[in-house]
């Protein structure tokens, strides 16, 4: 699951690896990088459900806040943890 530093909703922490939304933890199966749009194909599970495989589609908004669409919602997230971390690596 998420944990403590970004338990509150609102928030999110990013690798190439992995994506952390609140009650959202997903394995991230495939990553495609457009300038400050990423598309994020993810195995998640949600609550300690597991959820359909789905994309999660980003949008930077500045250096530590994210738009993400799930293909169903909108929302806006602010970084938990390292912010040099969320994007390093993803192409």
């Amino acid at each position: 699951g998420v944990d403590a530093s970004c338990s509150e909703e609102g928030m999110f922490r990013f690798s190439p690896d992995h994506l952390a939304l609140y009650e959202r933890s997903c394995d991230v199966i495939g990553l495609t990088r457009n300038s400050d749009r990423m598309s994020v194909r993810t195995r998640c599970q949600e609550e300690g459900q597991p959820m359909a495989d789905n994309t999660h589609t980003l949008f930077l908004v500045s250096d530590d806040t994210i738009r993400v669409e799930d293909g169903h919602y909108e929302w806006i997230r602010h970084a938990c943890g390292a912010v040099e971390a969320q994007t390093q690596g993803a192409q």
